[in-house]
C-alpha cells in the first residue's frame, strides 16, 4: 500500500514540476512579445513609414516563441 501511495505522489510531483515549466516558458514568452510590442511602437512613432515591416518582422518573432510555447507543451505531454 505504501508503494502504491508513493507511486502516485511521484507521478503527481512530476505532474507539477511540468506544470511549472510550462508556466515559466509561457511566462517568459508573454514578457518577450511584450517587449516586442512595446519595440515596434516606439519605432513605427520614429520611422512611420517603416510600419509594415516593422509590424512584419515583430509578428514573425512572435509568432516564433509561439511556437516554441507550442513544441515545449507537446513535449511535456
Amino acid at each position: 500500500m505504501d508503494r502504491i501511495q508513493a507511486g502516485k505522489m511521484v507521478s503527481a510531483a512530476r505532474e507539477n514540476a511540468k506544470v511549472e515549466v510550462m508556466a515559466e516558458v509561457t511566462e517568459t514568452a508573454l514578457l518577450a512579445a511584450s517587449h516586442v510590442a512595446a519595440v515596434e511602437a516606439l519605432l513605427v512613432a520614429r520611422t512611420p513609414h517603416a510600419e509594415a515591416r516593422l509590424r512584419h518582422i515583430a509578428d514573425a518573432g512572435t509568432i516564433g516563441m509561439t511556437d516554441v510555447v507550442i513544441k515545449a507543451g507537446r513535449r511535456m505531454g
